[in-house]
């Protein structure tokens, strides 16, 4: 799968971003810059890989139709049961924003947002590089366990939830972010993405 480069400019509305922080009782003050200057995120195109599924499963995450006829049948190389793993990479996203406002205090008080205690959400933002670093949307909630681990060298998180057997893992070079999904055992992933180069 292929998703291409898109360049996407946020207007926020900074008094009411303030009053949801408030009403979570998430401490945080927001500068006034943000009323008159976007904050301008630069996706480049991203690149997914799968395995462990059938072409219907990928049209219809992709949106299109199946190209076989026969949509209800899977192909005889096809094992439904098999594990699944789905590999993501993409140049490291770039983000423009006002000089005055702390990516790293509004990257915890999100996390806190999401659900994430505020003891975690400051230890996982500390191992982000929230200006050149894409996190991708995986809900983040008292389900979700989230540990930092390091990735050939690089720091990453894992993530494992309480309701399924998929691990998560992300991690980012200087030049590159990468995620790893799949029903896999922790270290098994690891070591998987330890042998991406």
């Amino acid at each position: 799968m292929v998703d291409g480069e898109s360049i996407v400019s946020l207007m926020l509305d900074r008094e009411l971003l303030q009053s949801v922080f408030q009403s979570a009782k998430i401490e945080i003050e927001l500068p006034a810059s943000l009323d008159d200057t976007p904050i301008v995120i630069n996706k480049p195109t991203m690149l997914g890989q799968m395995w462990g599924t059938d072409l219907d499963d990928l049209n219809s995450m992709q949106g299109e139709r199946p190209r076989s006829k026969q949509r209800g049948k899977r192909p005889a190389h096809s094992n439904h049961e098999a594990p699944q793993l789905m590999f993501v990479q993409m140049p490291t996203p770039h983000l423009e924003y006002p000089d005055d406002l702390d990516l790293a205090t509004v990257g915890v008080a999100g996390l806190q947002l999401l659900g994430m205690p505020k003891i975690e959400a400051i230890a996982l933002g500390s191992t982000i590089d929230w200006e050149n670093t894409m996190i991708l949307p995986i809900p983040i909630g008292e389900d979700i366990d989230a540990t930092e681990i390091s990735i050939s060298g690089n720091s990453g998180v894992v993530m494992t939830m309480s309701d399924n057997d998929h691990v998560t893992i992300i991690w980012a070079t200087g030049e590159m972010t990468y995620m790893l999904v799949g029903k896999y055992d922790t270290e098994t992933l690891i070591s998987l993405a330890e042998s991406v180069d």
